[in-house]
């Protein structure tokens, strides 16, 4: 029995490209204490239920706090 990939699924996964689009940025790991973690939680809900995960948060923080963006609540 051969357990190898068929050859009509390996044509598939060349063709087609999967993944992740590309979004032009580079990651960066951030590690935070607890504490943080809980600002940024309560920033979160402070920001009158709008769906922000917490990358999204340090995403705006990152903007408002650089200039780039008033501190408006979106």
């Amino acid at each position: 029995m051969d357990l190898s990939t068929p050859k009509s699924a390996a044509k598939v996964r060349k063709m087609g490209k999967m993944g992740r689009p590309p979004v032009h940025a580079k990651p960066i790991n951030v590690r935070l204490r607890p504490d943080e973690i809980a600002a940024l939680d309560r920033w979160i809900e402070a920001q009158g239920g709008l769906p922000l995960s917490r990358p999204s948060a340090i995403r705006l923080l990152v903007r408002v706090g650089a200039g780039m963006e008033r501190g408006k609540k979106r």
